[in-house]
């Protein structure tokens, strides 16, 4: 495995069989953990990137290419133009870019496109090199342009290093040219120019580019020559980032370091123990989520939420599961309302080691290969350490959903008026819940105006004939009914709490008796998404869960589908769905992959997790916008203080062999 910090290969600092990587589907957030030896040039630092590549994957050689938009296809909107009068700009035939101009009146100019990388993707001291496929055949004064250099964190062009070159001709193909420097201390970005240099008057010709590729030259060291071979998300070996650059990796983990401890032994050598979080991090903790959605399907809801992650994590994979008639989000973090949606729908969700958010139904993404207690080690391999367990401690076949609050459907109340009294009269049948809105008041027939107790009007003026007592659920009118049989009427909607209960009777039939258990969600606002709720809680848990653990050195990342033959356990391509996965590294070089599969089994530190989320989370009204939205400035003062002391040497004698004296100090 190739172990990238920063942006630097770290590989060789890092003892692989200290590496172990945890991942799970939903929950809890995946996890990376190794040692890396006090021989490292770079100190580690919190939240530096980390990627971790299986160096004999398919995407190889591993590389990164910075560029946004390498064809470039969509240059005006991904590059700026320099471009004086004399020159032109544009798309022509086949070439995604033209530069071309015809009997120039000046000299010494470049018509170019130029481009900054995103933020946080250039390491000072690292070795970059740029490269593009130019075509200019047969110039008159002019050739193509290919430069490199580099920005300060405030924008501003390093001088040096710069790389350019100014004479590219081809004679009828493209061919590639390069030039490469090393990122000096203070870069934050590098920026790449490409066009055409006109070089005398009366200049006539055109410089054709296409494939730029800015890349580090991380592995130059392990043999990799660079440029290497086109990167961009046409290949099928690459992969297109968030950020719009692309890498052609094949990677195990990515994310950032969060957590790390150094030792020093009595040598005073030094080692780094470092955790890292995984792409789901950002899931986590970069903004919560108030929002409220009404008849919207699932995955248009992921996409709104997702939003404020745009250019950290992209939604390629997320798919329509159901429509959610009404859910609130209050102030809860995206992985909550992530698991939210999943308890709706039974999806499953992960980021993938290229920032991509998966929302995909069970048993959407398969493994090219089964698991089989006849391997063939070519589309079928053996299960290492197997294990079979079958859980009917959690077993529970009829569900009460307890969601928050929702204002039930309008319903209309009748009194029979006894005559003679203006009221008060309880009319309303629903004592227990809270009015919400009164839609209409009937005496005899007759439409009044209500209006409720405390609320300003006042009984018998402007109209107003009937007032309703919120508190004691009565109807006062000004007037006194005439006697009738049910004429009086009042139709109202009411604030109540959502209570649905949903049963498997298949399951009851197998077990002759229910199991109940109560499912307490506030953000499920109305009967349908808790009864999808519920529903999803039946698929899971009423009948036994079947959970299977096994080792092997193929690839198998969580959310993977994978056939199981195991005739002992009567499997016969039996599909589970990978659960965990814990990746480590032998002493033989061999990469292994230890795996649960089956029904989702949370630990305890993932209980505890929601459980403190659970019991903090507010239950107010979504969407209330902010009171303040302030700003901070945090400043550090350090004081130093610091005494001079010079030595004044004093008359001194000698006693025997011994020298002896006194020194002042001042």
């Amino acid at each position: 495995m190739y172990t990238i910090i920063n942006g630097l290969d770290f590989t060789d600092h890092i003892d692989p069989v200290t590496i172990k990587i945890n991942m799970a589907m939903s929950d809890p957030l995946p996890v990376a953990t190794f040692d890396v030896d006090g021989n490292a040039s770079v100190s580690l630092a919190a939240m530096q990137s980390i990627v971790i590549l299986d160096e004999n994957g398919a995407a190889s050689p591993p590389s990164i290419n910075l560029v946004v938009d390498p064809q470039p296809l969509n240059f005006l909107a991904d590059y700026q133009i320099v471009n004086p009068d004399s020159a032109e700009v544009g798309i022509g035939g086949n070439d995604p870019v033209v530069f071309s101009c015809s009997s120039t009146t000046m000299y010494n100019f470049i018509t170019y496109l130029y481009q900054n990388t995103p933020p946080r993707v250039i390491t000072p001291g690292q070795t970059y090199v740029l490269s593009g496929n130019c075509l200019c055949p047969s110039p008159i004064g002019c050739a193509g342009w290919l430069q490199l250099s580099y920005l300060d964190s405030a924008g501003n062009l390093i001088n040096y290093p710069i790389q350019s070159l100014n004479n590219i001709t081809t004679a009828g193909f493209y061919r590639n040219f390069s030039v490469s420097s090393v990122a000096p201390y203070n870069a934050a970005y590098a920026q790449i120019q490409f066009g055409l240099y006109v070089s005398a008057v009366g200049a006539g010709g055109s410089a054709s580019w296409v494939n730029l590729q800015l890349e580090p030259a991380t592995f130059a060291s392990r043999g990799i020559t660079y440029p290497t071979a086109t990167i961009d998300s046409t290949q099928l070996n690459c992969t297109l980032l968030p950020d719009g650059t692309t890498c052609r990796q094949t990677r195990i983990f990515a994310g950032y370091i969060n957590h790390f401890l150094a030792n020093d032994d009595a040598e005073q050598n030094r080692t780094w123990q470092v955790t890292c979080g995984g792409p789901a991090q950002y899931l986590e903790s970069t903004f919560l989520v108030n929002q409220s959605f009404t008849n919207q399907q699932d995955n248009a809801i992921v996409s709104t939420i997702m939003a404020n992650l745009t250019g950290l994590i992209s939604i390629n994979n997320v798919h329509y599961g159901t429509t959610i008639d009404q859910i609130t989000f209050d102030d809860i973090s995206v992985r909550e309302a992530m698991n939210g949606l999943c308890d709706s729908s039974g999806f499953n969700f992960y980021v993938d080691p290229y920032f991509d958010l998966h929302y995909e139904p069970l048993y959407y993404q398969v493994a090219p290969f089964v698991m089989s207690d006849e391997p063939d080690y070519v589309t079928a391999f053996p299960m290492v350490d197997y294990q079979l367990e079958v859980d009917a401690t959690q077993l529970k076949n009829r569900v009460k959903v307890a969601g928050g609050k929702y204002i039930a459907p309008a319903i209309t109340d009748t009194y029979s008026a006894p005559g003679g009294t203006p009221g008060p009269f309880a009319i309303f049948s629903q004592i227990p819940y809270a009015f919400n809105a009164v839609n209409a008041v009937i005496s005899n027939g007759n439409a009044q105006k209500s209006f409720f107790s405390g609320s300003g009007p006042t009984l018998g003026q402007n109209g107003y004939t009937a007032r309703i007592d919120k508190a004691n659920k009565t109807i006062t009118f000004s007037f006194n009914p005439a006697a009738g049989t049910n004429n009086l009427s009042v139709t109202y909607t009411y604030e109540a709490p959502v209570l649905v209960r949903e049963s498997d009777l298949q399951s009851y039939a197998t077990y002759g008796r229910f199991f109940d258990n109560k499912v307490n969600d506030t953000s499920l606002i109305t009967p349908a998404v808790a009864s999808l709720r519920g529903i999803a809680e039946l698929v899971q848990y009423s009948t036994p869960r079947t959970i299977i653990r096994f080792s092997v050195d193929q690839p198998l990342m969580p959310g993977t589908t994978i056939l199981v033959t195991y005739a002992r356990d009567s499997f016969v391509n039996k599909p589970f769905i990978v659960q965990k996965t814990e990746i480590t590294y032998d002493t033989p070089g061999e990469t292994w992959y230890k795996v649960e599969c089956g029904a989702y089994n949370p630990d305890l530190v993932d209980v505890m997790k929601n459980m403190h989320k659970s019991i903090n989370r507010q239950t107010g009204t979504a969407g209330i916008p902010l009171t303040q939205d302030n700003l901070a400035v945090l400043e550090q003062v350090g004081y130093s203080d610091s005494i001079s002391v010079t030595g004044t040497g004093l008359p001194h004698g000698k006693y025997g062999t011994a020298i002896y004296g006194q020194n002042s100090y001042h």
